[in-house]
């Protein structure tokens, strides 16, 4: 049989390339203000989703990890990680609305933490979070399966002992959950090292988050406290893969 020869062309690769409005500045805004016209870049250069990854660091050097749970789709149970959120947003009438960075750090330490809204108040009444005064996330690519990529957003968060109570629920003891097993401090050397065996065990692209987060804390006289709106539920439209995004 002959071969044929009218085979669609390949399509061309897509580049996971981050929005100059994603990246940050040592002058720039605290955080950066997520659009339409933001994720539809990164939906347009072929990323999965987009997150927010919380790297929080208590008074003695150490960050916040978590054992994941059954209940968790993306993981094996039993791998370690650190704090993370798929963000969301809303299509409806041509408009879209995005969830911002620190309501997605709100929503995650209620939801992943279980943090109640007045703990929340009460972390940003001591002033027990904080996060660089500029630029204060990282933008950095973690893989999923398939090629497919999410684009991490890496805030490096300083905790005083209260908040670092708080998060880890070290006095009122963690309440796992089908997604987090447990939560605990450790150093991060070993994670941040390149193919330490610790790193066996934890969640491809940690070592790479981590990393991004202690290059954040190299200026730490630039941190200042860090308001957190209340924890808001993602509306029932929500989405968060950008693939629905390419499809409009």
């Amino acid at each position: 049989m002959p071969e044929r020869t009218d085979r669609m062309p390949e399509a061309a690769p897509l580049v996971h390339e981050v929005p100059e409005s994603l990246k940050p500045t040592l002058d720039g805004p605290r955080f950066a203000d997520l659009t339409k016209e933001t994720i539809t870049s990164l939906a347009e250069s072929g990323w999965e989703r987009f997150g927010v990854v919380a790297i929080v660091i208590n008074p003695q050097g150490e960050i916040l990890t978590v054992t994941h749970g059954k209940g968790y789709s993306k993981v094996p149970e039993g791998t370690m990680g650190v704090l993370s959120e798929t963000m969301h947003y809303t299509q409806r009438d041509g408009e879209v609305t995005v969830e911002q960075i620190d309501a997605a750090l709100s929503r995650l330490f209620t939801e992943e933490c279980g943090v109640s809204e007045t703990e929340i108040s009460q972390l940003n009444e001591k002033g027990s979070l904080q996060a660089a005064k500029h630029g204060a996330w990282e933008p950095v690519s973690f893989p999923l399966s398939n090629g497919r990529f999410i684009l991490g957003l890496v805030v490096a968060l300083r905790a005083d002992e209260y908040a670092a109570n708080i998060l880890s629920r070290k006095n009122s003891g963690f309440v796992p959950t089908d997604a987090i097993k447990h939560a605990t401090f450790v150093r991060p050397e070993p994670l941040a090292a390149e193919n330490h065996p610790i790193a066996s065990v934890f969640r491809v692209g940690t070592p790479d988050l981590i990393r991004a987060a202690l290059e954040k804390m190299t200026s730490p006289e630039d941190f200042l406290p860090l308001m957190l709106p209340p924890p808001q539920t993602p509306p029932l439209n929500s989405v968060e893969n950008l693939s629905e995004l390419r499809r409009t």
